[in-house]
């Protein structure tokens, strides 16, 4: 189902499963999206500002560019994209009525690709969460959260996983190559046997 650029503004769309759409684009913007299955899901440029993500599975999406800033209700092109022209916007006084948050409490993030999203004030948003997501220095976080050493560690301009996979992957080779070493030792005493 392609949904590119589609106007959802304030849509209930909670709980339900979107396999095999493309959101690329389209207008979120305060849209009830609690646990919905967004899993490898494309929404890129999405405009998801004071959307409630809460409880979504995002695990694999790709959130490229996809602006997750706090909706203002009294001026709701305030923070659009339109208007930022490139500008990345800092923290955000919350205690005015006006200004509503994207919400990503218990939202899983696993390989989500957020390279280039504002993040900036996004509610309930862990350090956790950012380390199992992908992402790079273009990433915009809230104040109290920081980029993965993982994210600065690219060495050709691609984002690379948070930290936790990035020590899981790490892991996983060594245990490879420790194999194989332990394998070829085991070769080569046989060899050594055989040849006595």
């Amino acid at each position: 189902m392609d949904l590119n650029n589609a106007a959802l503004e304030g849509a209930d769309l909670s709980e339900i499963s979107w396999s095999d759409a493309c959101l690329r684009g389209v207008d979120l913007r305060r849209a009830d999206l609690r646990g919905s299955n967004l899993c490898e899901i494309d929404l890129r440029r999405a405009d998801v500002r004071g959307a409630d993500l809460s409880g979504t599975n995002l695990s694999g999406a790709d959130l490229r560019g996809a602006k997750l800033l706090p909706y203002d209700k009294r001026d709701p092109a305030k923070l659009s994209e339109h208007n930022l022209n490139g500008a990345v916007p800092g923290n955000f006084d919350l205690s005015s009525n006006d200004l509503i948050p994207s919400n990503l409490r218990n939202a899983i993030l696993k390989n989500t690709e957020l390279s280039g999203a504002l993040l900036v004030d996004a509610e309930d948003l862990t350090q956790n969460e950012v380390d199992q997501a992908i992402g790079d220095q273009t990433t915009r976080l809230p104040a109290h959260l920081r980029h993965p050493v993982a994210w600065s560690n690219s060495t050709d301009g691609k984002p690379v996983r948070g930290t936790n996979d990035a020590i899981k992957e790490a892991g996983k080779e060594l245990v490879r190559t420790a194999s194989r070493l332990a394998a070829s030792v085991l070769m080569w005493r046989l060899l050594d046997r055989s040849l006595q």
